[in-house]
C-alpha cells in the first residue's frame, strides 16, 4: 500500500477533530474476500422456497433481493447477510447488499469485507464505480469480467475508522431515499384505490353546501365529445429555443401524465392546428399496444399547436376535460384500448371508440373530483421532486468523497 496524491474533495476528521491519515491506493482483492458465483446443479432448482434462495443476475440485485425468484436445495456457493453482491456478466457492475443467507450462481460474485473494510464503505464506493467495468469487459456473445479482474480492481481508500464515518453517513441518506420512494409508492397507490373508488361511486362528493349532487348520467363519448385531428410537425422540427409551443402525439404516453401543466417541447414552425384551454388529447397510432393509446391528457393553454395521429376531443356541454383524463385513462383504459386496430402500426381513432358507454357526474361534481386528484398529483410531484434532488445530492457526494 502507499499514498496517492488522488485526493478527493471531501474528507471526514476523527472525534477530536484531527484529519485522518492520508488515503491508500490498495486493490479490491487486498481489502475484501471476492467469491465467484457458481450455479448449482440443474435438477435442484425449484420455486417453490424450497431450499435457500439462489441470485443469479441483474433482475435478483435490482429487486434488492428481497424476492428471490428460485430457490435450490443444492447450494454451491455462499453468501451472508450484508454480503455485497455484483452483477459479473453484462450488464456488469450492478451491486446490492445481501438481505440474506443466499446461494450465488454463475452471473454474480460475493464481496465480504476484512480487517482492512468496512463492507458498507465498499458498497458506497463500487456504487460509484458500476460505469466504470465496461473497460474491464471481456467476450462476444456473452460479455463478463473475472474474478482476477475484480480482485485487481484498483481503488483509492481512507482507514477503517474514515470508512466507517462515510459509510454511516451515506446510509443516512439512502434512508433518507428509501423512505422518499416508500412515499411516493404508497402515494401513487393510494390515488389508484381513490380513482376507482371515486369512478365506480362507492365514493361519492357533495356540493358547497354539503348537498349531495345529482345522480350520474349514462351516453356514449360521441354524444359527449366532439373531435378533430392534429397535423404536420415531427420531431426533426423541434427547437428547444423555438417560438412555438407544440405536443406530438409521442410525447402524450412518453412525457406528459393526466394533466399538462407545462408544455416541454417548441418549434419554429407554427402549427396548423392549436389547442383551446380545455382540450382533451389522445394519442392515434404506436408501434406498441392499444394500452398506450388509451391514455387520456388535458391541456389547459390556448394555442399550442398540435402535431399529426393526435385526436383532439372538445366537450360539446360543460365539462372538466382533467376529470376526463383520470376517469377515461383510469377507469375506461382496457375497455377503450380494445378498440385499437393493426399490428405493426397499431390505431386508435375517436371513430374507433366513441360508441363507448360511460356514467359521468354534473360539471361541478366533475371540477370536485378534478381537484381533488389533482390534489394527490401534487404531493406526488413535490415526493418526486425531494427524491431526485436527493439522489443528485447524494451522486455529488459519491463523485467528491471518492476518486
Amino acid at each position: 500500500m502507499h499514498t496517492t496524491d488522488m485526493v478527493p474533495r471531501l474528507r471526514f476528521k476523527d472525534e477530536n477533530g484531527q484529519e485522518f491519515p492520508d488515503l491508500v491506493v490498495t486493490s479490491l482483492g487486498s481489502v475484501s474476500i471476492v467469491n465467484m458465483g457458481q450455479s448449482p446443479d440443474s435438477k435442484s432448482y425449484n420455486k417453490n422456497k424450497d431450499g435457500i434462495p439462489l441470485i443469479q443476475g441483474n433482475a435478483d440485485i435490482q429487486n434488492r433481493m428481497t424476492k428471490p425468484r428460485q430457490f435450490t436445495s443444492s447450494p454451491t456457493k455462499k453468501c451472508i447477510p450484508n454480503d455485497i453482491i455484483m452483477t459479473v456478466r453484462a450488464p456488469v457492475g450492478y451491486v446490492s447488499l445481501s438481505k440474506h443467507h443466499a446461494c450465488i450462481g454463475r452471473g454474480v460474485c460475493s464481496i465480504s469485507s476484512t480487517q482492512h473494510s468496512e463492507i458498507k464503505f465498499l458498497y458506497q464506493l463500487l456504487l460509484n464505480k458500476e460505469d466504470q467495468w465496461y473497460k474491464l469487459e471481456q467476450g462476444s456473445t456473452f460479455t463478463a469480467v473475472s474474478g482476477k479482474d475484480i480482485n485487481n480492481l484498483k481503488i483509492t481508500i481512507p482507514g477503517v475508522k474514515e470508512q466507517q464515518k462515510i459509510a454511516s453517513f451515506l446510509s443516512s441518506v439512502d434512508e433518507k431515499i428509501s423512505k422518499l420512494e416508500k412515499k411516493k409508492t404508497l402515494l401513487e397507490t393510494y390515488k389508484r384505490g381513490i380513482m376507482q373508488k371515486i369512478f365506480s361511486q362507492e365514493l361519492r362528493f357533495k356540493d358547497e353546501n354539503g348537498q349531495e349532487f345529482p345522480e350520474w348520467k349514462e351516453d356514449v363519448l360521441g354524444n359527449i365529445f366532439d373531435h378533430k385531428k392534429g397535423t404536420g410537425l415531427s420531431g426533426k422540427e423541434l427547437d428547444k429555443d423555438g417560438e412555438f409551443p407544440c405536443i406530438l402525439y409521442g410525447a402524450l404516453y412518453t412525457k406528459y401524465d393526466e394533466v399538462i401543466k407545462n408544455v416541454i417541447e417548441f418549434s419554429n414552425i407554427p402549427g396548423k392546428v392549436k389547442s383551446i384551454s380545455g382540450d382533451l388529447l389522445v394519442p392515434a397510432s404506436t408501434t406498441t399496444s392499444g394500452i398506450d393509446l388509451a391514455n387520456f391528457t388535458a391541456l389547459n393553454q390556448d394555442g399550442v399547436s398540435l402535431g399529426g395521429d393526435i385526436t383532439i376531443m372538445r366537450n360539446k356541454d360543460k365539462g372538466d376535460n382533467s376529470f376526463w383524463a383520470y376517469y377515461l385513462t383510469h377507469f375506461h383504459k382496457k375497455g377503450i384500448a380494445k378498440y385499437a386496430q393493426g399490428t405493426t402500426i397499431v390505431h386508435l381513432y375517436f371513430s374507433h371508440f366513441k360508441h363507448l358507454v360511460v356514467k359521468y357526474p354534473s360539471f361541478k361534481e366533475q371540477q370536485k373530483i378534478a381537484s381533488f386528484l389533482s390534489s394527490i398529483d401534487k404531493k406526488i410531484e413535490i415526493t418526486s421532486t425531494q427524491l431526485e434532488k436527493t439522489r443528485e445530492f447524494k451522486k455529488g457526494l459519491l463523485q467528491q468523497m471518492f476518486v
